[in-house]
């Protein structure tokens, strides 16, 4: 009779066991059921992401290429602004030349044509009114 009892305790163990597990089985596929929708969720979450990260990757390439591009035309027009500064100046230095050339030149000329008027009307006393040699 003990075996008996014994068998009898362990068939109930094994029927409380096998209760348990599939009470556990259960629980385990509800909660899959449950994470399942929220999974797919974020796996789409995920590919979204990964899709605006790769917009916003190329937006920061192109704002970069862009930064480059006017940092080098910057320093282009840099150097052109000083070549034409420098132009400006070697003009602004051959127009002095040239108005003095022609100041002499206007000089010259103005000399010339008092040296002719003396030439004409004659003597020293000429110079004189004219203050090239005052008294």
């Amino acid at each position: 009779m003990s075996n008996r009892l014994s068998a009898q305790r362990a068939r109930m163990r094994k029927v409380e066991y096998t209760t348990k597990l599939e009470k556990e089985v259960k629980h385990l596929q509800d909660t899959i059921a449950l994470m399942r929708p929220i999974m797919e969720n974020a796996k789409d979450s995920k590919k979204k992401l990964q899709l605006e990260n790769k917009i916003l990757q190329q937006q920061l390439d192109c704002l970069s290429n862009k930064s480059n591009l006017r940092a080098v035309q910057t320093e282009e027009l840099k150097v052109e602004l000083k070549r034409l500064k420098e132009l400006a100046k070697t003009q602004e230095a051959e127009e002095h030349m040239e108005t003095e050339g022609q100041s002499s030149h206007s000089y010259d000329h103005d000399v010339s044509e008092l040296a002719a008027d003396i030439y004409r009307r004659g003597p020293v006393s000429q110079l004189r009114q004219h203050q090239l040699f005052p008294i």
